[in-house]
């Protein structure tokens, strides 16, 4: 028989429980603004009954509950949501840097107010223009010649010094990150033995019954950890049975249990001893990660590719190079136009010159007096199978006949020009092969069907028939981390593959100092380490670095050929000035080597501006030089060729619009994934928030209902109270 005073234990334990309940849900009321706090819940079961289901029982089949009890105080948390909320926050996270940096290249790039390089550019051809209308331009059109290069110049170095501050701006933002996963880390390690203290003895999950001692509000803590730490890196987390969690990150264990890892980052330098941060973990392992805005700095800033790899860190073809020469190497200056591919592995090269590149070379003597002929006249002239009809008219000079076969040599590989100094007999027109011409077939040149007035003497000339020139010969050293490459050479032009893929290409030949002639790369051995950085600032600046070392190169061998004012003075038969007309800032003789290192020529002056050609006539009084402007026009030409010097032929303008039109298509994607994945991040947030977050409007109905509970558990208490004082005080007493 079960005591009356039964009912007051069970009144108590609904005290208790409800009383329970109304203090979780203040808790829940006062964090209502708290980051990353996870509404709370008890959850209430029933006690055991009071008797055990026997056939002989006092009451039969029947059973008397025992009350209520509080088995655990539970958070409301979503652990798939969780998951992919994680997922796409990393994704997020890397996406917001590339999309916030491409941003910043666009608007160093854009062209406002007639201010970027695109216009910078323009008007420096153009000044170029403004010179060529007559043979005696005055000075102050040629010094706007030279105000316009340092315009240009000083534009280049602003571009320059932006890259290089926003690389320095990621490469400090980098720094702290670490220190912000290190702490994190730190973090969450020291949460995990907190959890694991208080929640070792909790009962198995899969047993009813028992109370459980969860750790919801340390649970929350890492839990907003663990979101900030997705942001920055792409992790995965498990938890084990003791409630602790291990958290991989990138290629490493940022935190297992108890125990944590540490990032660090280092100086790194290329071959050029330019150093930024690289990360690795405190084991000395280099650290790699695969999104998170770590992932996005260092693609953004650019990161050194290991030796032996390709570019494919980040699976981008975006890159920068670096070349430096290892001791005992011929000097590597002589493979010149040297370009990488995004498929070139980063390391130590070694190139042997077997044969160096000779060209086709012919001389064509003309009588003294040279041209003109007796009547308009057709020429033709091949190379390499190819022919090509060269048009003269009854006027043209020598001059002319000269650019009317170079107007032919980017389709021809045939270039001509006169001979500095004149033979016995007359003129020499000599012909060459340009650098990247195969050397395969015979140079002809056609007879001229009449002779030229002014020589008696002349004869019709035969076929000039000269046999073709000399390939490069040269062969590539294969070695364990770079693996087996080979070679194919056109010309000087030579490319070197792996397995299928072209990795580089150069030039085994170089303008030769004070000549307009191109020579081999001398035969030898060339050793040199190539660094790599893959990123969107490296790849923005390699490929603006090329644009401006392409137009320094061929301005300066345009400018080389021609003559000045100053020049005629001294020597009226000057053929060539061989001044530069940008410099390199270090000795102030040879060309820039970088976008940073461009100056413009301190000699050059209004009146050394060589903006004329020589053409050579003949006279009593021997052989003189006339300024006529023909180097002014050749060099405004420029702008409308396309330059061989590229990796693939194509103007200036052409050239840049890619870059400018690349960096166009890759900020919209970046802005495009940018703003797609924060539509996704946030309505996975939401619907974690409609599951974790606190509505007061809910707190309260459950402040009502746990307070009325409470109350009537109390009012129960009065009830047995009640129901004890009539036995003990009134019961027996009838009759007395």
């Amino acid at each position: 028989m079960v005591s009356t005073f039964f009912g007051l234990e069970i009144a108590k334990r609904g005290i208790n429980a409800n009383r329970i309940g109304l203090d979780v849900t203040g808790h829940n009321i006062t964090n209502v603004n708290t980051e990353g706090y996870s509404r709370q819940t008890i959850v209430s079961v029933t006690t055991a009954s009071l008797f055990e289901p026997s056939m002989h029982g006092v009451y039969g089949a029947g059973q008397i509950g025992t009350g209520v009890d509080v088995s655990e105080i539970r958070r409301y948390r979503d652990a798939f949501l969780d998951l992919n909320y994680r997922k796409e926050i990393r994704t997020l996270g890397a996406w917001s840097v590339k999309s916030d940096t491409l941003q910043r290249l666009q608007s160093l790039l854009a062209e406002s107010d007639n201010k970027g390089l695109a216009s910078v550019l323009d008007q420096f051809w153009e000044a170029w223009e403004d010179v060529t209308p007559n043979t005696d331009s005055p000075p102050a059109a040629r010094a706007v010649v030279i105000e316009r290069g340092k315009a240009l110049v000083e534009t280049l170095k602003h571009i320059s010094r932006q890259l290089d501050q926003i690389e320095s701006s990621l490469n400090d933002r980098l720094a702290q990150m670490v220190y912000d996963i290190n702490s994190y880390g730190r973090q969450i390690a020291s949460i995990n033995s907190q959890i694991q203290r208080i929640e070792s003895g909790n009962p198995d999950k899969s047993i009813l019954g028992g109370h459980r001692q969860n750790a919801n509000d340390l649970r929350d803590q890492r839990d907003i950890l663990l979101d900030k730490l997705a942001k920055l890196v792409d992790i995965t987390v498990s938890e084990d049975a003791s409630g602790m969690v291990s958290v991989s990150a990138g290629n490493g264990t940022l935190v297992d249990g108890v125990s944590f890892r540490t990032l660090t980052y280092y100086d790194a330098p290329d071959a050029n001893n330019k150093a930024l941060y690289e990360i690795k973990w405190d084991t000395g392992q280099s650290a790699y990660f695969n999104a998170g805005e770590l992932q996005g700095i260092l693609e953004s800033r650019g990161s050194l590719v290991p030796p032996g790899k390709e570019t494919t860190l980040f699976g981008s073809d975006k890159f920068d190079w670096q070349i430096s020469a290892n001791a005992g190497s011929l000097n590597i200056e002589k493979l010149s136009s040297l370009h990488l591919t995004s498929a070139a592995p980063a390391g130590n090269y070694r190139f042997t010159i077997g044969s160096e590149w000779k060209p086709v070379s012919a001389t064509l003597f003309l009588p003294a007096k040279g041209l003109p002929l007796a009547t308009a006249s057709t020429i033709t002239m091949g190379y390499g199978g190819k022919s090509f009809n060269i048009f003269l008219n009854k006027n043209d000079d020598v001059g002319s006949f000269i650019n009317k076969v170079n107007a032919f040599t980017r389709e021809s590989g045939i270039q001509a020009r006169l001979a500095k100094t004149a033979s016995a007999g007359g003129l020499q027109v000599i012909f060459n092969t340009v650098k990247d011409v195969s050397a395969s077939g015979v140079f002809t040149l056609g007879t001229f069907p009449s002779p030229p007035v002014v020589s008696a003497a002349w004869t019709p000339m035969a076929n000039i028939t000269v046999s073709n020139g000399q390939n490069a010969v040269i062969s590539v050293a294969s070695s364990s981390v770079l693996g087996t490459m080979t070679t194919t050479v056109v010309g000087s032009r030579v490319t070197v593959m792996q397995e299928g893929k072209e990795r580089m290409v150069f030039d085994a030949a170089a303008m030769a100092p004070f000549s307009p002639i191109w020579e081999g790369a001398p035969a030898g051995a060339y050793e040199f380490q190539i660094t790599k950085r893959e990123g969107l600032i490296q790849d923005a600046r390699r490929r603006l670095n090329e644009l401006a070392l392409v137009v320094v190169r061929s301005v300066n061998e345009v400018h080389m050929a021609g003559v000045s004012e100053a020049d005629l003075r001294k020597d009226p038969t000057m053929a060539r000035s061989d001044r530069k007309f940008f410099v390199d800032n270090a000795d102030k003789i040879s060309n820039p080597k970088r976008i940073d290192s461009i100056e413009i020529n301190p000699e050059l002056t209004a009146s050394t501006l060589a903006c004329s050609q020589p053409s050579r006539t003949s006279s009593d009084k021997g052989t003189t030089v006339v300024g006529d402007n023909r180097n002014a026009l050749a060099l405004a030409n420029l702008k409308y060729e396309k330059i061989r010097d590229f990796l693939n032929p194509m103007t200036y303008d052409d050239f840049y619009r890619n870059v400018v039109g690349d960096l166009g298509v890759a900020g919209q994607e970046a802005k495009r994934m940018h703003d797609n994945q924060t539509v996704l991040t946030d309505t996975i947030d939401k619907q974690r928030q409609s599951i974790s977050s606190v509505s007061l409007d809910e707190e309260m109905t459950n402040m009502i209902r746990y307070q009325q509970a409470y109350n009537a558990s109390a009012r129960m208490v009065n009830v047995m109270d009640e129901m004890l004082d009539t036995i003990i005080h009134r019961l027996g007493i009838v009759g007395r």
